[in-house]
């Protein structure tokens, strides 16, 4: 999905993420990070990456950010505590390898961090390739699976293929109307739900000029009865909702009465209900930074929502509640799929480093992560996973979505691999 990353080390990037952060009391403490930094008050630097991790705790670059404001400070030993929380967390920012840190290599602790960091980097978990295209320019990001046949869908063109026994079948020619990459999608009986949003990265049929293609999103209907490639038979929704603002809506979830979608650009979500077919707002821009996966809970009385820098929360579908951050000792930091698993909820986080599938089991009220497991991590098919579905026991991902691969033109490199999906077993209890 379009997203910004979390790792936040030399002053240019620095300087980025000011500029593009939401915001809010963490961008705020930003500000003056930079500002202390540029004006060699390492004193004030230190105060605002304080402040910057009560606005966001155990948020990893203001993690990396403290220790390095620590070490040009002259205060070392905090230092290398702040990179043992890094690592504790399970998040590996090259601190090993950055010049910055040279100071610490005397210390007593140095060599244990050293350990802990080459532990973050062996292979964690096992799985099994379930699917694979042989197509290096579909670039996935939809997916869903039943039985043995898999749907994937597309950022780069806008086709959804069906995978199964035989070879790939086209359901979605290349630049069909609405114009998009499509992201999250869903199977419901016959039907397949997808989300058909503008992007910098599609190139169905504006080459990758912005400000020729229409702005918005779309949910769209394809109705898997009918006969396809047939753009014409798929029934679709456009977000009338502030048309003219650039729209990300990146992932989906279907409930009875309504279909529930967020707004990665700048944090809202909508509802939109079958009934009426009307478009509403459950969770007003400003909420959340960048809201990503969404998932019911079992009472289906609110919505987990993952927002890519801010964590996980709850948001109470009557509309009555500010939405509640999970409170959890593993980082909930930088994920963008999410799915539930009875009491589980199974993250794809590509936001933070090393990239992994993980699992989180909830307390009775839902607030509260009581146990927290790495499922896959260091896969040498990772290559930015994204999106995924449960289905019984095993989990499906997407393991290359290649999104981490574009430059600042959003065109790729040559020799990327196809498409893989990985099927990983879930927690057994």
């Amino acid at each position: 999905m379009t997203r910004l990353p979390i790792r936040l080390t030399l002053l240019s990037t620095l300087l980025l993420v000011s500029f593009l952060a939401h915001a809010d009391g963490y961008s705020t403490a930003r500000a003056k990070l930079v500002e202390a930094y540029q004006a060699g008050d390492y004193s004030a630097m230190r105060r605002a990456a304080r402040a910057s991790l009560e606005a966001r705790p155990d948020y990893p670059g203001a993690i990396f950010n403290q220790a390095l404001a620590e070490t040009l400070d002259g205060d070392a030993g905090a230092a290398l505590a702040s990179l043992e929380r890094l690592t504790a967390l399970e998040v590996d920012l090259g601190v090993d390898a950055n010049e910055a840190f040279a100071p610490l290599h005397e210390l007593e602790g140095w060599p244990s961090l050293l350990e802990h960091i080459a532990v973050l980097r062996q292979p964690v978990g096992t799985a099994e390739r379930a699917w694979q295209l042989d197509e290096a320019a579909f670039i996935p990001e939809g997916i869903a699976v039943s039985g043995e046949t898999l749907y994937l869908g597309s950022i780069r063109d806008g086709r959804i293929v069906r995978v199964d026994d035989t070879a790939p079948t086209l359901l979605r020619s290349p630049g069909s109307a609405p114009g998009g990459s499509i992201y999250g999608m869903r199977l419901e009986g016959e039907s397949l739900w997808f989300l058909a949003t503008r992007t910098d990265q599609y190139r169905g049929n504006y080459h990758g000029k912005r400000d020729a293609l229409k702005k918005g999103s779309t949910l769209c209907e394809l109705r898997l009865s009918n006969n396809y490639p047939d753009a014409a038979s798929i029934g679709c929704h456009p977000l009338p909702i502030e048309p003219d603002r650039w729209q990300t809506l990146g992932d989906l979830i279907l409930t009875d009465e309504f279909i529930y979608a967020a707004d990665q650009t700048d944090g809202p979500v909508y509802s939109f209900d079958r009934s009426s077919q009307q478009w509403s707002t459950v969770v007003e821009r400003g909420e959340f930074v960048s809201p990503q996966g969404l998932v019911p809970d079992a009472s289906g009385e609110n919505l987990y929502v993952a927002d890519y820098r801010g964590g996980i929360y709850r948001v109470r579908l009557d509309g009555y509640a500010a939405p509640e951050r999970l409170e959890s000792e593993a980082s909930l930091y930088g994920i963008d799929g999410l799915y539930r698993y009875g009491d589980w909820l199974i993250a794809v986080q590509n936001g933070i480093t090393p990239h992994r599938v993980s699992a989180h089991r909830l307390d009775d009220d839902g607030l509260t992560v009581v146990e927290s497991r790495v499922l896959l991590m260091n896969h040498p098919d990772f290559d930015e996973p994204n999106l995924g579905q449960v289905v019984g026991d095993d989990f499906y991902v997407v393991a290359n979505s290649h999104w981490n691969r574009f430059d600042r033109e959003n065109n790729l490199p040559e020799g990327l691999s196809g498409p893989i999906i990985l099927k990983i077993r879930l927690p057994s209890d």
